[in-house]
């Protein structure tokens, strides 16, 4: 079965449509998630192995990963909650 894509606008210093592969396959949607959770602060105020990046992608990526676990699923057989409302 084809699927849709999911994607995003993501903006850093311009806007970027960046696109993944859509559920049952859980690994785009993490990142797309990821990205849209770290969008909001200025990365390039600290450089990338510093404390502050590291803390705000990791706390990023475990509220990411906890949804990943609740809600995806191959929605060919669980109603998946949607993805572009």
């Amino acid at each position: 079965m084809e699927r849709e894509p999911v994607c995003v606008e993501y903006q850093a210093s311009d806007v970027y449509k960046v696109c993944s592969m859509g559920p049952p396959s859980s690994g785009g949607v993490t990142v797309l998630q990821i990205l849209k959770l770290l969008e909001r602060y200025n990365l390039t105020e600290f450089p990338v192995d510093s404390a502050e990046t590291i803390h705000r992608y990791t706390q990023a990526a475990k509220l990411a990963f906890a949804d990943r676990n609740r809600y995806i699923a191959d929605s060919d057989f669980v109603d998946v909650p949607c993805l572009r409302c």
